[in-house]
């Protein structure tokens, strides 16, 4: 049996929500009020209690990660994997940026403002500001994450795409050059798997849960340790969502919308920008940057791995041996075969229930706040 023990963050989000009071409206509505609208966002009346400090900013999923509109008067936490790279065009839209060029990510982080993390923490309690923040599924995301940097090999350094449509290291590249600074693992975006020999055969994602179960437990020790005070370098795309925007599983209840990434994110996004009041600016843009869930368009992203569409070829395929589930032989140690990590679909050894466990406090964040995270049973 594969048992796993995870860092509780403080203040879990479990302890103040119960499913019982799980609403899933407009935060500004009652509970009667069934509009389309209203039903489009996450909302628990417990949030009130959630209503703390920003966390010092730990360099890592800390405040850098808010994106601020001025001319709006939106601060919306970006959380990597969450449609990141599109919520930063659609804020520098907001700015007045044009063009599909301008989606430079860092643009309107609050360091560029030179706002500090006491201007974040007053602007939270501004009831004149807009606050906004969209969830993901933690198995979808994590698996987005792993098709990104484990399968498609973005951000890593002296790999490229071959003409069969695979991956290749290229010729002559030396991750060790200038131009390369800071990225001098070649496949170091694949979180506890950066050797060479992971470009040529990627690493089974069953083998890449358990190994980031171990890595993320150790981390968030780390982060725990008051003795360390620089900040713990992880991965932000698997780093848990309630850690991101200065600790969202104790400041959630200040922001005015709470979202899901979903076939209705594009809905959401309109909403915001009709509350914003910025319908006429953006009228041009916001079918590229967010299709609604009707529109033929492609989501303007280079940064996108499709993880939906193969949900089912590595979670249900793990249970069975099969796909790209992993080795059926050996876990990552060798220690144990996959049909004894993963024996069901569902259950807590199973790869569903792993991941789960993983991230349980975004899943109760998201659970009990009348969202849905896949392997619920």
């Amino acid at each position: 049996m594969l048992l796993l023990s995870f860092y509780k963050l403080s203040q879990p989000p479990s302890s103040v929500m119960p499913r019982s009071s799980s609403l899933l409206m407009d935060k500004g509505s009652t509970p009667t009020q069934t509009s389309t609208k209203h039903n489009l966002w996450l909302s628990n009346p417990n949030w009130s209690r959630l209503k703390g400090k920003l966390t010092k900013n730990q360099g890592y999923g800390g405040t850098e990660s808010f994106l601020i509109s001025k001319k709006r008067k939106l601060l919306l936490c970006r959380i990597e994997k969450n449609g990141n790279m599109n919520q930063a065009i659609l804020v520098n839209r907001l700015e007045g940026n044009k063009g599909m060029e301008h989606f430079d990510w860092g643009g309107n982080q609050p360091e560029n403002f030179g706002l500090t993390k006491s201007d974040l923490d007053d602007i939270m309690r501004d009831p004149t500001w807009t606050k906004a923040v969209f969830l993901r599924d933690p198995l979808r995301r994590t698996l987005s994450g792993y098709l990104s940097k484990c399968v498609q090999h973005e951000d890593t350094a002296c790999i490229r795409r071959n003409e069969t449509g695979g991956y290749e290291r290229i010729p002559g590249c030396n991750p060790d050059d200038d131009e390369y600074a800071g990225r001098r693992i070649p496949n170091g975006s694949c979180e506890g798997f950066e050797e060479l020999e992971y470009v040529d055969n990627d690493v089974p994602y069953p083998q890449f849960v358990v190994k980031l179960a171990t890595l993320l437990k150790k981390h968030l020790s780390l982060m725990a340790d008051p003795n360390i005070k620089e900040p713990v370098p992880f991965n932000l795309h698997f780093l848990p969502q309630t850690l991101f925007c200065g600790g969202l599983n104790a400041t959630i209840g200040w922001y005015d919308y709470v979202g899901l990434v979903d076939e209705k994110m594009g809905d959401r996004i309109r909403y915001l920008v009709a509350k914003l009041g910025a319908e006429e600016d953006l009228k041009d843009d916001l079918d590229d940057i967010f299709p609604n869930i009707n529109s033929k368009k492609k989501v303007h992203s280079t940064h996108t791995s499709d993880s939906d569409s193969v949900y089912d070829k590595y979670y249900a395929s793990a249970a069975q041996g099969g796909g790209n589930s992993g080795d059926s032989s050996r876990d990552m140690d060798g220690k144990m075969s996959q049909g004894q990590l993963f024996g069901s679909k569902r259950g807590p050894n199973s790869l569903t229930g792993i991941v789960r466990e993983i991230y349980k406090d975004d899943v109760e964040l998201i659970e009990n706040s009348g969202g849905w995270v896949s392997g619920r049973r």
